[in-house]
């Protein structure tokens, strides 16, 4: 019996993010009776688990934890929170699935001297993690061939390659993100037609499913709507989720909000708060086509834009963006349309040629058995099943530069919140 202690970076409750997500099925699929899986969150008001433990992270926890575990599989600042998780005497994975270095040359490309540093420790954060993990595992192929640059450049030696017999998927595998194994159900009669207040029972639904992150382009979204309502006043717009559980609110949530006042389309497009994970469904099966569009630039090679997966598990036809791997993906299993960055002309066309075709796609049966949580996390369970351990766990000089670069990551974010009260 192997335990597995799974590190969660966001609050696993009945919203859920995109990580939280991810963590929670991993868990799910990685419970067996040769495995006893616990999973620690940042929240308090958690929800349990079918098969495996959830447990508020704390310090306390954390260090019993990691006495029982015989694997930690952990993501994001976990690491760097916790710097005492590298000397246990314990096999570790790092999930790179989510390059948020990319993700932060968006949101800091604005804010001068301050970006520089703060995108630095952004990169110590990384290095750490390299230089520490036993296994690394992404979300695509494309995504392994970045991560295989920078573990070349910050681990790699001809005695690690050696130990690995030369084959690479020794250290670093590919664990997407799946579906469930099981098929998509309605619990509630409905939810968006009928239900939402500017969007009627006849009507058909564009729905936006996940986030409305810097890096997406919902704008392009909305101006296609105003096209697609000279038309068909009968489609109408839903975002499933402008507020993430995780608090805050997004900042272009109140540009999205101006740009549709503009253009006059509080009738068509509907900005929705969150929805329950185990929800999700009921939404997703009342829309007609699920969208997901994004600028074409280095976050978007590198991405895996999770909620896709969504409306692959209902069936949906897909209207994405071209330039990250799951439009190659939508293209090989014909589960939609690709279309060019910002063309907002080729959007509102696509819209209503995918409204008039209908719900007709057929997604064959063996094409979602390749997308399912249980295939995805193949590679993963094999190092859990037999754990290496490959990291050198203390290094004085690694130590010592990991150390400054912590410093320097809380005195820029001290000198933040001060240049905000001014």
């Amino acid at each position: 019996m192997k335990d597995i202690l799974i590190i969660s970076p966001s609050p696993i409750k009945n919203k859920m993010s995109g990580p939280a997500i991810r963590y929670w099925e991993i868990a799910k699929n990685l419970s067996h009776e040769k495995r006893r899986v616990t999973v620690l969150v940042p929240n308090s008001d958690f929800i349990q688990g079918e098969g495996f433990v959830v447990k508020k992270l704390t310090g306390i926890n954390l260090w019993n934890s990691l006495l029982k575990c015989d694997v930690v599989l952990l993501q994001g600042l976990s690491i760097w929170k916790y710097p005492f998780i590298k000397y246990f005497n314990k096999a570790v994975a790092i999930d790179l699935y989510d390059p948020f270095n990319l993700e932060n040359l968006e949101s800091f490309e604005k804010h001068g001297y301050i970006a520089n540093l703060k995108y630095k420790t952004t990169m110590a954060v990384i290095e750490e993690q390299i230089q520490r993990g036993d296994f690394f595992y992404c979300a695509s192929e494309k995504q392994k061939d970045y991560w295989l640059g920078m573990i070349s450049a910050k681990r790699l030696t001809p005695k690690l390659y050696a130990s690995i017999n030369k084959d690479i998927k020794e250290l670093i595998g590919t664990v997407p993100f799946g579906i469930p194994n099981e098929k998509p159900r309605k619990t509630q009669h409905k939810v968006i037609k009928g239900k939402c207040p500017i969007i009627s029972e006849n009507d058909k639904v564009v729905l936006w499913g996940g986030g409305i992150w810097d890096w997406l382009d919902p704008e392009s979204l909305i101006q296609a709507m105003a096209r697609v309502k000279r038309s068909r006043n009968d489609i109408k717009c839903f975002f499933m989720g402008v507020k993430p559980p995780s608090g805050g609110t997004p900042r272009k949530l109140s540009q999205l909000i101006n740009l549709t006042k503009d253009l006059n389309l509080e009738d068509t497009v509907y900005f929705n708060d969150w929805v329950d994970y185990d929800q999700r469904s009921d939404y997703l099966l009342e829309a007609d086509i699920g969208v997901s569009l994004h600028e074409n630039h280095l976050e978007t090679r590198f991405s895996y834009r999770t909620r896709l997966l969504d409306y692959v598990w209902c069936e949906l036809p897909i209207l994405a963006s071209e330039g990250d791997v799951f439009a190659e993906t939508i293209k090989k299993y014909n589960l939609g349309s690709v279309v060019s960055e910002k063309n907002i002309d080729e959007i509102s066309k696509r819209i209503i040629e995918m409204i008039n075709i209908g719900k007709q796609r057929v997604y064959p049966e063996e094409n979602l058995e390749v997308f399912t949580w249980s295939s995805a996390v193949s590679n993963l369970i094999k190092f859990c099943d037999a754990p290496v351990r490959r990291s050198q766990r203390f290094n004085i000089i690694s130590e010592v530069k990991f150390m400054v670069w912590r410093v320097m990551y809380v005195i820029i974010r001290l000198q933040e919140r001060y240049l905000n009260k001014l």
